[in-house]
């Protein structure tokens, strides 16, 4: 028996867009049988703590 480790990095997503992917894994055996299964995966984007900015008054 054999093992793969993979790695993956989610995409980055802007505000209120939502990107969904999915992956498909394909096996084949030494008489050439396959098995094959898929994972979604939905990325949001991340809830970030709000921002307070301080600048100069504007006029």
């Amino acid at each position: 028996a054999s093992s793969v480790t993979t790695s993956f990095t989610s995409p980055i997503v802007a505000n209120n867009e939502v990107k969904v992917l999915v992956f498909e894994l394909r096996v084949y055996d030494d008489n050439g049988r396959e098995a094959t299964d898929t994972v979604t995966i939905t990325v949001d984007p991340v809830n970030a703590p709000p921002e307070a900015i301080a600048s100069a008054k504007q006029s």
